[in-house]
């Protein structure tokens, strides 16, 4: 008796058990092919997540692409970055600080109808504005301010008004 005659004679005396094995194998191997999908598909995901969804085309053409892409984001944000520093240079200029003083200009009225109103930028540029009731007229005038000082003789309410508004100001260096 040879070896094959040897191996049927067991299969057809065993054949229960060797069904049960290879059943038991068969099992082992769908399990494993089921695995080894979802780590491919996960692999997948994160190859996908990483080319930015380009799953075609070599490793080199989709790293060309994403540096290309990075290049673009460095310019744009070298761009940002030269805006952001004219829009502050542009700030400095725009009213930021405001200081308001009412009163009564004349003995004969009332109610604090009378200002003195400074409006100042970071720099301490600006213009102090006056205006003065009266039961016959009203003036207004305005004065400019220039580095927190007036070339022009300023009341004490245009001055209170100039102090309020440089209250708590932070000083900037340089200036037109």
């Amino acid at each position: 008796m040879n070896l094959w005659d040897a191996v049927q004679s067991y299969i057809v005396a065993n054949y229960v058990q060797v069904t049960a094995g290879l059943i038991g194998i068969c099992l082992l191997q769908l399990a494993l092919i089921c695995w080894l999908g979802i780590r491919l598909q996960r692999l997948l995901s994160l190859m996908r997540r990483l080319t930015g969804g380009a799953v075609n085309g070599t490793l080199e053409d989709v790293l060309v692409s994403l540096l290309r892409r990075m290049d673009g984001l460095q310019d744009d944000l070298t761009s940002l970055h030269k805006r952001l520093e004219q829009l502050a240079d542009q700030q400095l200029g725009c009213i930021q600080h405001v200081g308001i003083v009412r009163f009564n200009a004349f003995d004969d009225t009332g109610g604090q109808q009378s200002f003195s109103l400074a409006l100042l930028d970071a720099r301490s540029n600006g213009a102090v504005i006056t205006s003065l009731f009266g039961r016959q007229e009203s003036r207004c005038f305005a004065k400019p301010i220039v580095n927190g000082r007036c070339p022009l003789r300023l009341t004490e309410e245009e001055q209170q008004a100039i102090a309020r508004a440089m209250e708590g100001m932070v000083k900037v260096e340089g200036g037109d």
